[in-house]
């Protein structure tokens, strides 16, 4: 949201080492000595230093909660993926690149200090081609029919359900409409909307014909369908987690690196147990939000999960992504690229597949966000042969020549999965998302992510501001 041998796959992997966070703290601990306080103790435990947890943190912090933020990695900020080039030191993001232009996004952005703007393209005058993905031959769009009248079908059918699809969280009526159970590919030949198909699937990726309405409407929602975008002023999204960390306390409130224990609830509060290169830390608190996906692999690794709880978090399934820059190509760094299958329904093309090469996020200088998914799991080198192989696809059908010295190459490689989680049809039809809401608040815990609304981070934002931390809030004061 978008052929080489397995040697050369390798050695793409060890050229991704251009991709780093802006004043990048790795390691960071307390304590002068490089040693960690062994026993920490704090009001709320945030588990997951991505979009939703940051966005907790910070918020929990400025109404006078002090917080423990648990992330994995050397750095907040999730999918964000921020490129620097080497020659110019300029940056352009290939994870998340754009915000919904909401009242929530545009506060937070104030709240920390970034600048930001309206999204108007890399070039304003820039253009897409829909190439076939089998020829490479140039199309005049993804497929037949007229887009527009459907997508005004589209939006007509979303606000019939009233606020459903325009405000934050999985609050359904009992029992879920029909219509919203369908798969989306059966609905769009329902309401004669298919020539819309492929805008949804480029921003959703994988395999959008097969889910469900409910959750495509969700995703590509009133909101995200009517509202225009916003981009921070240096197209470098990495400067939102890197201000939040330091507005937070820097080291002594974040704990990166870490690995995960255990995490024991009781009547009286949260305990944790990670381990960090500092060493091992034990965290107390009164209350915990998890903010990482909630899968069940994932959660039982360190949660002590009740029987609800393993039933909802059992439930998910996932979409593969994987993203990265691309270099070297020639193509016009005006110029973006699709991959379109004309025969198949929407234009969509089979998984898995290259879901689009972006226009060059920096002037005068090749550096392209190109996207890729999957509905099966893959390993690192297979993806990377993949992306090569399909960015020297494209070059080919455009005739396009490497710059002297250069050729089309993989930077910053990133596995993006396990990406936009979501239940069956019958665990929909059978009240999931309302037994998945009444775990707010259960064992002193709270949760928030893009699985309580939608990949889109400033939803997601939403989400914890208008659902979540009120009921946390409530509890703490």
């Amino acid at each position: 949201m978008h052929s080489f041998a397995s040697a050369t796959a390798s050695a793409l992997l060890a050229s991704s080492v251009l991709l780093q966070p802006i004043n990048a703290y790795v390691g960071a601990s307390s304590n002068s000595d490089g040693s960690c306080p062994s026993v920490v103790e704090r009001d709320v435990i945030v588990v997951g230093g991505g979009s939703g947890g940051t966005y907790a943190s910070v918020q929990l912090a400025a109404r006078g909660k002090s917080v423990a933020v648990i992330e994995r990695e050397a750095r907040l900020g999730g999918n964000v993926a921020t490129y620097i080039d080497p020659q110019t030191n300029q940056t352009t993001d290939y994870g998340v690149i754009l915000y919904t232009n909401t009242s929530v996004a545009r506060n937070y952005f104030h709240q920390l200090g970034v600048e930001y703007g309206p999204y108007e393209g890399y070039f304003p005058k820039g253009s897409t081609k829909y190439l076939d993905y089998k020829t490479g031959a140039v199309l005049s769009a993804p497929a037949p029919g007229n887009a527009t009248a459907a997508n005004e079908i589209y939006l007509k059918q979303m606000q019939s359900y009233g606020n459903l699809f325009s405000t934050p969280g999985f609050f359904l009526p009992d029992p879920v409409p029909e219509d919203l159970l369908l798969p989306w590919g059966e609905w769009l030949k329902k309401y004669n909307a298919t020539a819309m198909a492929y805008d949804v699937f480029y921003v959703q990726a994988g395999n959008a014909l097969e889910l469900l309405t409910l959750h495509i409407m969700k995703y590509y929602s009133t909101l995200e369908f009517t509202t225009d975008r916003l981009y921070t002023s240096n197209r470098g999204n990495q400067i939102i987690y890197n201000t939040a960390y330091n507005k937070l306390g820097g080291a002594k409130n974040v704990f990166l690196e870490s690995n995960i224990k255990k995490i024991t609830r009781t009547g009286n509060g949260v305990t944790a147990v990670i381990e960090r290169p500092c060493g091992t830390q034990t965290i107390h608190a009164k209350k915990l939000v998890i903010a990482i996906r909630p899968r069940y692999v994932d959660l039982a690794r360190f949660l002590d999960l009740r029987p609800n709880e393993i039933k909802i978090t059992k439930e998910f399934s996932n979409i593969h992504t994987w993203t990265c820059i691309l270099n070297g190509t020639g193509l016009p760094l005006d110029t973006g690229y699709e991959l379109v299958d004309p025969s198949a329904e929407g234009g969509i093309p089979p998984l898995p597949e290259t879901l689009g090469i972006s226009q060059s996020g920096i002037k005068d200088v090749e550096a392209r966000a190109f996207w890729w998914s999957s509905a099966k799991e893959i390993t690192r080198e297979e993806a990377a042969s993949s992306l090569q192989s399909r960015a020297e696809f494209v070059q080919k059908a455009m005739n396009a020549t490497s710059p002297p010295g250069e050729k089309p190459t993989i930077n910053g490689l990133l596995d993006h999965s396990p990406y936009f989680l979501y239940p069956s049809r019958d665990a929909v039809a059978n009240g999931f998302y309302k037994d998945m809401n009444s775990m707010q608040g259960q064992y002193n815990t709270y949760w928030t992510g893009a699985a309580w609304e939608s990949e889109s981070s400033a939803a997601t934002w939403g989400f914890t501001e208008e659902i979540m931390l009120p009921q946390l809030l409530k509890t703490l004061n």
